[in-house]
């Protein structure tokens, strides 16, 4: 029998689970425990905890070794990774949100968005998992020791270390780092490229793209500085922030605890509430789950 992890039915009251009221071992500390942002769903807070002490769970639990010696070891090394990332941006998020930094929720989830994507299409093709945890990373390294000018003695070392990489993995030696629109093309279309990923980078950055998250035109035509948005947009950031946790985390299910039907089944669970969700917060959706 699958079960959702928190005892909160999706359409059950609305009391905020937070503070010491978090769900045992969870690492989330999403605000002071007497305080809540009015009109933020506490149901995706709520789904947002039972996912981050899951992940942590998931992972403390595991003894892995990051040696990357072939495909599997590779993208099993990637996946614990971004567990890491992920459980941090998760208890981030939620904070963000209940304390009205706006901007901040956009910007991480951009960052879930790469996670998530990257993890997609490294389970999908796990060469690419094993040359970008191998020569990728290495190429990666001795670029940055150039262009910061590093001494000669470094930048050969880093070269020996690529070359020694490409002669041990020389099967994948023909591919290349893919940038994040090849990344992301599978899954999603130009315009989810563009809204969750492009533009959001230019906050991150400090573009002037990303200035378009913060001006905004009052009644005379005259642009003003905004920096909080509607909760209908927040609690729909954060919906799909979660949904984007939850691709790591089934992937990370998949390959490290593949006969465990307990995790699959709560992995299962997790997913049908987080889409009920979604079907609640549907601000800026052009189709529903």
């Amino acid at each position: 029998m699958c079960l959702f992890m928190s005892d909160q039915p999706i359409d059950g009251p609305k009391t905020p689970n937070l503070g010491p009221a978090a769900p045992s071992g969870s690492r989330m500390l999403v605000g002071y425990p007497a305080v809540f942002r009015e009109g933020i769903d506490p149901d995706v807070i709520a789904a947002l905890q039972d996912l981050d002490k899951l992940l942590a769970e998931g992972r403390d639990g595991t003894e892995f070794s990051f040696a990357v010696t072939d495909e599997a070891s590779a993208l099993r090394s990637y996946l614990l990774y971004t567990t890491v990332l992920v459980d941090v941006v998760l208890s981030a998020i939620a904070s963000a949100a209940i304390n009205s930094m706006d901007l901040l929720v956009i910007m991480l989830q951009r960052l879930m968005v790469e996670y998530a994507a990257k993890v997609a299409y490294y389970a999908d093709h796990p060469e690419h998992a094993l040359y970008a945890m191998t020569i990728g990373n290495a190429k990666r390294i001795l670029s940055q020791l150039q262009e910061a000018g590093e001494s000669a003695e470094r930048i050969t070392e880093a070269m020996r270390h690529r070359e020694l990489l490409r002669s041990q993995f020389s099967r994948v030696d023909h591919l290349r780092s893919l940038r994040m629109p090849e990344i992301m093309r599978p899954y999603a279309g130009p315009a989810d490229y563009i809204g969750l990923y492009a533009m959001p980078s230019g906050l991150l950055h400090g573009d002037p793209v990303g200035l378009q998250f913060i001006l905004r035109s009052d009644d005379r035509g005259q642009l003003l500085a905004s920096f909080e948005k509607s909760t209908d947009e927040i609690n729909a950031r954060l919906v799909d922030a979660g949904a984007d946790a939850h691709v790591v985390y089934d992937q990370f299910v998949s390959h490290f605890f593949p006969e465990n039907q307990q995790l699959a089944c709560a992995s299962k669970a997790l997913r049908s509430r987080l889409e009920k969700l979604a079907v609640r917060h549907h601000w800026g959706r052009k189709t529903l789950p």
